[in-house]
């Protein structure tokens, strides 16, 4: 296998763990667990801290959302209704993750089909083995090189 196309493949498969690793993250947590109140907070976008967890919300509203959300995990409410109150409470933006496989197929699928292009590219290109001679300068090209070296070296420009 050459060098190109063994990197393409190397790269490849990394890129299809990282689309697995994807979709099981946007499985999210199993629906139908009582989750613990920490598992919550890690996973769910603060609608008060833009850019921050749940957890990591230092805000007065953010300590009373973790009160509610304790005291539903108290309650036994499982992920799922936990989610769907959030969700009706909150913009789509708290959620943590997509939750949509689709979100992590796309840009894994652009990824291989850019990868997919290089490799086609690599397979077009002529090899050029260790054992190709450098092309040959005719006498005129040789004459003016060793002229313009000879100007270089003397300090003289153009």
């Amino acid at each position: 296998m050459k060098r190109g196309a063994l990197l393409v493949a190397c790269v490849a498969a990394v890129a299809l763990m990282a689309a697995g690793a994807g979709l099981l993250a946007a499985r999210g947590p199993d629906p139908d667990a009582v989750p613990t109140a920490q598992q919550v907070y890690d996973r769910t976008m603060s609608p008060y801290c833009p850019g921050l967890t749940l957890a990591a919300c230092p805000s007065t509203q953010a300590i009373e959302l973790r009160k509610t959300i304790s005291g539903m995990v108290t309650a036994g409410r499982t992920n799922r209704e936990i989610d769907r109150w959030l969700l009706a409470t909150f913009p789509q933006t708290i959620t943590g993750a997509p939750r949509n496989p689709l979100a992590w197929l796309i840009p894994a699928a652009v990824l291989l089909g850019g990868l997919g292009g290089v490799l086609a590219v690599l397979r077009r290109r002529p090899d050029r083995g260790p054992s190709e001679e450098p092309p040959t300068l005719s006498p005129a090209d040789s004459a003016r090189l060793a002229a313009d070296l000879r100007r270089f070296a003397d300090g003289v420009s153009e």
